[in-house]
């Protein structure tokens, strides 16, 4: 028969512990009863560095005035200038200054939705854009002109590339691409069609430059991807000569996600699709098994193909490299009016997400880093609000084993060891045995964090010295159970903080009868 242990077997031992900040970034790949400390079950609004936990940076409003929905921001990048533009369904401005915008540059089209590229001739540097409804258009870096494009309509051009000075063209709803003479804008289009090469199907999506190397060249190669996921590489410099162009071979990946599914990184080519992002360079190495696996986003890969299902068919999917924050940004759009962003930092290969960005397209103008949406362009890591409103942040660590294996404990008090630049609002608790639960806002704490002096301008002995010291206010929680997660709320206004790391304080029942 079983009985209780005597009583002083089953005496409470305090414990504590210390949770380190889950820099390995969001996991949705791992198990929760098996994941590594070092990763976080949900991480919203902070980003992974290296060894801490930021909390991502705000946006400012930059253009307004806009009608409806911004759906394409796109530079002009000429040779001593650049110029910023935004398209509605109806209308593209300019917003190279911030304010409010003035008359339409361009009017009376029929789609907002436009893919571009810079291209320079002789005559002059280019945007060149098309969108599958409107033709083809050209910003000169003064005005906006229709080419003559020739044989193709290029009304039903709906994305573009320059490869080997040449213009490439998808032409919308076939498996047709259309190329133009070289280092032309403008001419005659001659028809490459890839049907008979297309072996399941489907239609033409996108073309892109990838190289057998790290950079662009001579052994560059033009990639065709299909709407079925076939990719077909081909070499060479003259379409039109059989002696200078050819099939190199066909790969098979996930089926790519919209007409903004591929991002240049170096000499390669990142395709977003079913099997998350993936590599084109990978790809001709590897199957598509061994590809999918190493996918930069196999460590969120439930995460991503789940919003691949639900959300594939909807517009506003992109992803853009921004090298001053050492960030790749994924769009990810929620509905119609509403969008995520799956971030991972390109040192660290750690991801997270990001919420309050409702952004339908992304772009860079210089070396900055902007979103348009509903009315009108923001510029994005700028200042520490969103436009004036708060910013949310979520973090649940991987569950483990605070204070001992196979015991179970009562946590009772936690705190979070942190740098901020002001008062903010926490709310913690300990969550235990996978049970989920998240902590309500309402019941946030606000720590009263003085701001930090300038030198000349204190007062000795009354002003406070470096408002961004690690520091961390003990908390009354409560979580019993085996193993236990940290989870934490914050929401601030104009300020900046830093997470490194949870303390975790409460006890533990030893002996038998456990």
């Amino acid at each position: 028969m079983l009985s209780l242990a005597p009583s002083s077997m089953r005496q409470p031992h305090a414990i504590g512990a210390t949770v380190m900040a889950p820099v390995g970034g969001w996991n949705t790949r791992d198990s929760i009863a098996d994941m590594k400390p070092k990763y976080a079950i949900c991480l919203d609004n902070y980003f992974p560095e290296g060894n801490y936990l930021r909390l991502r940076t705000g946006y400012s409003v930059h253009a307004t005035g806009i009608t409806g929905a911004v759906q394409t921001v796109m530079e002009w990048a000429g040779p001593a200038s650049a110029k910023f533009f935004a398209a509605n369904a109806t209308d593209i401005y300019e917003v190279t200054a911030a304010g409010a915008v003035g008359a339409a540059s361009l009017s009376s089209l029929t789609s907002g939705w436009w893919q571009h590229v810079n291209f320079t001739t002789a005559g002059g540097s280019f945007l060149v854009i098309c969108n599958g409804s409107d033709s083809v258009r050209n910003y000169n870096g003064t005005a906006w002109s229709t080419p003559a494009i020739t044989v193709a309509t290029s009304s039903t051009f709906i994305a573009v590339c320059a490869h080997k000075s040449r213009l490439w063209f998808v032409q919308k709803d076939t498996t047709k691409a259309w190329y133009l003479p070289a280092a032309a804008i403008a001419g005659a289009a001659v028809e490459f069609d890839l049907g008979a090469i297309f072996q399941r199907g489907g239609k033409l999506k996108q073309i892109g430059s990838v190289s057998s190397d790290s950079g662009s060249g001579p052994d560059d190669f033009l990639a065709f991807v299909s709407s079925h996921g076939e990719i077909a590489l081909y070499a060479g410099t003259d379409p039109a000569s059989a002696s200078t162009w050819g099939l190199v071979g066909r790969f098979l990946a996930g089926s790519p996600v919209g007409y903004r599914s591929m991002l240049p990184v170096g000499g390669d080519l990142a395709l977003i699709g079913e099997d998350g992002i993936v590599s084109v360079q990978r790809m001709m190495r590897t199957d598509r098994a061994a590809s999918h696996q190493a996918a930069v986003t196999n460590m969120i890969a439930d995460a991503f193909s789940d919003a691949f299902r639900i959300y594939g068919n909807l517009d506003g999917w992109q992803a853009i490299a921004y090298p001053r924050a050492h960030m790749a940004v994924v769009n990810v759009p929620q509905s119609s009016t509403t969008a995520h962003q799956y971030v991972m930092n390109t040192q660290t290969g750690a991801w997270c997400r990001f919420k309050g960005m409702d952004a339908n397209c992304w772009g860079l103008f210089g070396e900055s880093l902007y979103f348009g949406g509903a009315g009108g362009v923001w510029k994005a890591d700028d200042g520490d609000d969103d436009a004036g409103a708060n910013i949310t942040g979520d973090i649940c660590t991987a569950y483990s084993n605070l204070g001992g294996a196979g015991s179970r404990k009562r946590y009772a008090m936690a705190r979070c060891l942190y740098e901020a630049n002001g008062p903010f609002q926490l709310a913690m608790r300990i969550d235990t045995d996978y049970a989920g639960v998240t902590p309500s806002i309402d019941d946030a704490f606000t720590h009263a964090v003085a701001a930090g002096s300038l030198w000349g301008t204190a007062i000795w002995g009354t002003d406070s010295w470096g408002g961004n010291a690690v520091r961390g206010d003990w908390l009354a929680v409560y979580g019993e159970g085996y193993a236990a997660a940290v989870r934490v709320r914050t929401v601030t206004k104009d300020r900046t903080l830093i997470i490194h790391a949870f303390d975790v304080r409460g006890e533990k029942q030893t002996g038998a009868g456990l």
